[in-house]
């Protein structure tokens, strides 16, 4: 963390802020996009036919359960900052990644079956969880009276 913010301190210097900034939203575009399907791009689909109710069921059921789960423990213990502040905290906080389970996925001791439905479920859960999140911020951003949200101070 700490090489990676002294090697961006200079990147400003380098160009106009407008052609960074463009620069900036390709490449974390480029990189949400990789990391996103990653995991999805591991799964075997003839494997997956056959499998496919218990990622089902973790993606369709049992992550807007977590979300609303969340939700109501985000918003009881801060309820000033309101639903849609709830909604967006929860939807951030759902897990959606695998990494620290990695080892889980690639053993040969875990039964191919389950490895492939967490493949499934942290391939495809980032996009799902998604539209929460933009709600939950689209939702709070206008919920905040009188705050400017076109642009981030420094």
């Amino acid at each position: 963390m700490v090489v990676g913010y002294l090697c961006a301190r200079p990147i400003p210097a380098l160009a106009e802020p407008e052609v960074m900034n463009k620069g900036k939203r390709l490449l974390a575009g480029i990189t949400l996009v990789l990391v996103l399907f990653s995991d999805a791009s591991r799964v075997r689909f003839t494997a997956l036919r056959q499998n496919f109710k218990i990622p089902l069921r973790m993606l369709v059921i049992g992550m807007p359960l977590t979300i609303g789960l969340g939700m109501i423990v985000a918003y009881g213990l801060n309820p000033e900052s309101g639903l849609a502040m709830a909604l967006l905290t929860a939807a951030v906080l759902t897990p959606t990644d695998v990494a620290l389970g990695q080892t889980v996925v690639t053993s040969a001791d875990v039964p191919d079956r389950l490895r492939q439905t967490i493949n499934v479920k942290s391939g495809l859960n980032d996009g799902l969880v998604l539209p929460f999140v933009l709600f939950g911020a689209i939702l709070a951003s206008a919920g905040m009276n009188g705050a400017n949200t076109d642009r981030l101070t420094t």
